[in-house]
C-alpha cells in the first residue's frame, strides 16, 4: 500500500487493473485501517477517473454474494440512510410505494442505522425469516472473522507473558545498562506485535522483520548461544506476497524454549526459510534441538515450564480458515534428524499466496 500511496500522491491515476487489486486487498482486510483512511483521503482531493471507476467496479462484482432472482425481473432500490429520526428510511419507503405499483422489487437493505427500522427489521415484523443460503455463508464468514480476531487477542498476552519473563530473568542477571537496551528493542517488539495483530494478512516482508526482532531479543537473552538465519527466495517479492499475522512467531518460540534451551554439548541453530511452489508459499524451521520426544520427557520433571498454547492456537487459527478458503494451508512437524541424538524439529508451513 506504501508505494500505491506514494504514487497517487504524485498525482497520477490507477489502470483498471490496479484498482481491482487494490479494492479487492481492502475487502480482504490486507491493509490497515490506517492505509485504507489515507486511500480513501485520495478521493476526497480529486475525482474518480474512468478507468479507476471501471477496476472498482469488477472488484465489487469478483467480492459480492450473487442473489438468485429466479428469472424475475425486478426493480433494484438502494439507499442512501435515513433522516436520522425514528420513522421508516427512506429508500425503505420507497419500496412499499414501488412494489404498491406491482412492480417487484430488489432492495439492498440492512437492520436500521440511521432511522429506527431499516429493511430487514421491516421484513422482520412482517414474519420472515432471512434463510438464503448467501445470507448463511456471509454469517459463516463474519463468524470465522471473529474467531480469527479472538485467537489472536489470546495469543498476544501469552507471547507477552513469555517475553516479559525474559526480561525478569535478564535483569536479575545483567547490569543495568544491558537490561535497559533489552527493554528498548522489548518494546519495539510489542509495537510492531500491537501494528500487526490488527489485520487479517501481513506482507512476507512485515513477517520476516518480526521474526529478526524476536530472534534478535532471545539471541541476547540466551547470551548468543544459538545462531540463526532467516532467507527467502530471491524470485519472491516481499511487499505483495502476504500471509495471516501472527502465525509463524509461535513455531520460532517453541524452537527456542523447547529443543534449543534443552542442548547441553552444543551451539543451537535455527534456519527459517521461504520459497514459492504451486501457488503456496512455504515456509520452513528447522532447529537442531533435542527433539519433540526428548523435550516432552524433560517437561516432566520441570514443574516451572509454562505450557506453551501458541501452537494449540495456530492449530485452531488454520481450521478456521481452511473452512472458509478453497486452497488449504497445510501443517506438518516431524524430526528433523532420525538417526542424531538431538533430532532437532522441522516445522512446514504451506500457505496459500495471498497476491
Amino acid at each position: 500500500m506504501k508505494k500505491i500511496l506514494q504514487y497517487l500522491f504524485e498525482h497520477k491515476t490507477l489502470s483498471r487493473e490496479k484498482a481491482k487489486e487494490v479494492l479487492v486487498n481492502i475487502g480482504k482486510g490486507v491493509y490497515n485501517e490506517h492505509e485504507v483512511t489515507a486511500f480513501m483521503t485520495v478521493y476526497l482531493m480529486r475525482s474518480i477517473t474512468i478507468g479507476e471507476l471501471q477496476g472498482f467496479q469488477d472488484a465489487l462484482l469478483e467480492l459480492c454474494v450473487k442473489v438468485d432472482m429466479n428469472g424475475f425481473e425486478v426493480i433494484d432500490i438502494v439507499g442512501t440512510g435515513g433522516d436520522g429520526k425514528n420513522t421508516f428510511n427512506i429508500s425503505t419507503l420507497a419500496c412499499f410505494i414501488v412494489a404498491g405499483t406491482g412492480q417487484k422489487v430488489a432492495k439492498h437493505g440492512n437492520y436500521g442505522a440511521s432511522s429506527i427500522s431499516g429493511a430487514s427489521n421491516v421484513m422482520e415484523q412482517l414474519g420472515y425469516k432471512f434463510k438464503n443460503e448467501n445470507e448463511k455463508l456471509q454469517t459463516q464468514k463474519r463468524f470465522s472473522e471473529l474467531e480469527q480476531l479472538a485467537f489472536r487477542a489470546q495469543m498476544n498476552p501469552h507471547f507477552i507473558f513469555n517475553c516479559l519473563n525474559s526480561i525478569q530473568q535478564y535483569i536479575f542477571s545483567k547490569n543495568e545498562l544491558d537490561a535497559n537496551r533489552f527493554i528498548t528493542d522489548f518494546a519495539s517488539l510489542i509495537r510492531q506485535t500491537m501494528d500487526l495483530s490488527v489485520n487479517k494478512v501481513i506482507s512476507l516482508e512485515e513477517e520476516i522483520r518480526y521474526l529478526t526482532t524476536y530472534l534478535k531479543l532471545e539471541h541476547t537473552r540466551f547470551e548468543e548461544n544459538f545462531d540463526y538465519k532467516i532467507s527467502a527466495d530471491a524470485d519472491i517479492n516481499q511487499e505483495s506476497v502476504y500471509l495471516p499475522s501472527m502465525f509463524l512467531q509461535p513455531f520460532v518460540e517453541n524452537s527456542i524454549r523447547h529443543g534449543i534451551r534443552n542442548l547441553k554439548n552444543k551451539k543451537g541453530v535455527i534456519l527459517i526459510s521461504f520459497f514459492a511452489k504451486d501457488n503456496l508459499l512455504v515456509c520452513v524451521i528447522e532447529d537442531n534441538g533435542v527433539g519433540r520426544a526428548s523435550s516432552k520427557a524433560l517437561k516432566t520433571y520441570d514443574n516451572t515450564e509454562h505450557e506453551s498454547k501458541g501452537i494449540a492456537l495456530i492449530e485452531r487459527r488454520i481450521e478456521v480458515l481452511n473452512i472458509e478458503q478453497k486452497e488449504k494451508i497445510r501443517l506438518t512437524v516431524k524430526d528433523g534428524f532420525q538417526n542424531e541424538p538431538d533430532k532437532g524439529t522441522t516445522v512446514v508451513l504451506q500457505v496459500p499466496i495471498y497476491a
